[in-house]
C-alpha cells in the first residue's frame, strides 16, 4: 500500500517500490538495533504498545498523505528554485511517510522472540525458525491479499484502515496476555552468560542482506518485463521472496539443533544461493517463450 500511495507521489511505480524497499528495511534495521541494545522488562507487553502505534500510523495514513500532498504540490514545489531540488524535497517528503511505520515494525520480531523466549522457555533456535516462518508466510500471503483482491475492492484508504485495525486488534489481545506473570526473571544486561556476535559472522549477515535484495530488485525489474505490468510484477515477486524466506525457516527449524557444524552449513547454503540464482537466468530466459505461447 506504500508503494501504491507513493507512486502516487513520486510519479514512478520503480522509484516508489524502490524507495519502499529502501526505507522499509532500513527502518527495521534501525529500530531492531535499537531494540537489541535494551533490556525490556516486559518485550510482550511493548511489543503491544508498537503493534498499537502501528495501528494509529496506518488509521491516519490516508489523512495524512492528502493533506502533505496538497500542501507539497501546492505551497512548497512552486517555491522550490529549480527541479532538482524539488525532486529532493519529494524524496525526503516520501521518506518521511514511510520511515516512522518501518522503524517500528522494526522492534515487533524481535520484541515477541524475546518475550516469547523469558515467558514459556523454549529453545532459543526452534523458536525463531518457527516464528521466522509464520511471520514471514502471513507476509506472503498478506502481499498477495492487498495486491490482487483488498486494493481493488476496498481502495487504498479502505486497506490502510483495515490494517490498522489488524494492528490495534493484535495490540490489545498480546497486552491482555503479556500482563500475566513471566515465568523466567530477566537478564541483565552485558551477563557474563552472553556471547558477543563473531564479527565475520555479522559481515556475512551484512552480505547476505545485501546480496537478497540486489536479487529481488533485479528479479522485479526482470519480471516487470515478462508481465507487462510493473505493480503486479512487484507483488508477485515479493510474495515470492517472502515465501520462500518463510519455507526456508521452516524447514530449518526441525534441523537448527542438530546442526554440529553450523558455520559449515551456512556457507554451503551461500554456494547454493548463489548456483540457484545463476540458473534462474536459464528460466527467465524460457519465461517470455512462454508467455507467448498463452498470449491470443
Amino acid at each position: 500500500m506504500w508503494t501504491h500511495y507513493l507512486r502516487l507521489f513520486l510519479g514512478h511505480t520503480a522509484d516508489a517500490q524502490t524507495l519502499v524497499l529502501l526505507l522499509f528495511m532500513g527502518g527495521m534495521a534501525i529500530r531492531a538495533w535499537l531494540a537489541s541494545r535494551r533490556n525490556h522488562q516486559n518485550p510482550l507487553q511493548l511489543y503491544a504498545i508498537v503493534e498499537g502505534l502501528i495501528g494509529v500510523i496506518a488509521l491516519l495514513f490516508h489523512l495524512v498523505f492528502t493533506r502533505v500532498t496538497n500542501v507539497a504540490f501546492m505551497e512548497i514545489f512552486p517555491a522550490a528554485n529549480g527541479p532538482l531540488l524539488i525532486e529532493a524535497l519529494k524524496w525526503m517528503i516520501a521518506a518521511l511517510f514511510v520511515m516512522p511505520g518501518s522503524i517500528l515494525l522494526g522492534a515487533t520480531f524481535s520484541l515477541m522472540v524475546t518475550g516469547l523466549l523469558r515467558r514459556y522457555q523454549l529453545e532459543a533456535g526452534r523458536l525463531v525458525a518457527s516464528l521466522y516462518f509464520v511471520n514471514s508466510l502471513g507476509a506472503a500471503i498478506g502481499v498477495l491479499i492487498c495486491g490482487f483482491w483488498l486494493i481493488a475492492r476496498c481502495g487504498l484508504p479502505g486497506s490502510m484502515l483495515i490494517a490498522g485495525a489488524i494492528n490495534i486488534l493484535l495490540a490489545i489481545v498480546v497486552y491482555v496476555l503479556s500482563r500475566r506473570p513471566i515465568t523466567q526473571p530477566p537478564a541483565s544486561p552485558g551477563s557474563a552468560g552472553e556471547p558477543s556476535p563473531d564479527r565475520l559472522l555479522v559481515l556475512v549477515a551484512l552480505m547476505t542482506g545485501l546480496a537478497s535484495f540486489v536479487y529481488e530488485i533485479a528479479w522485479i525489474r526482470m519480471l516487470s518485463l515478462v508481465l507487462g505490468s510493473s505493480t503486479h510484477a512487484f507483488e508477485l515477486m515479493l510474495s515470492a521472496f517472502v515465501l520462500g524466506l518463510a519455507l526456508g525457516g521452516y524447514w530449518v527449524r526441525h534441523r537448527i539443533v542438530r546442526l554440529t557444524q553450523p558455520i559449515v552449513f551456512l556457507g554451503k547454503v551461500q554456494l547454493i544461493m548463489g548456483v540457484m540464482a545463476l540458473l534462474s537466468m536459464l528460466v527467465y530466459e524460457q519465461s517470455f517463450y512462454w508467455m507467448q505461447l498463452r498470449s491470443p
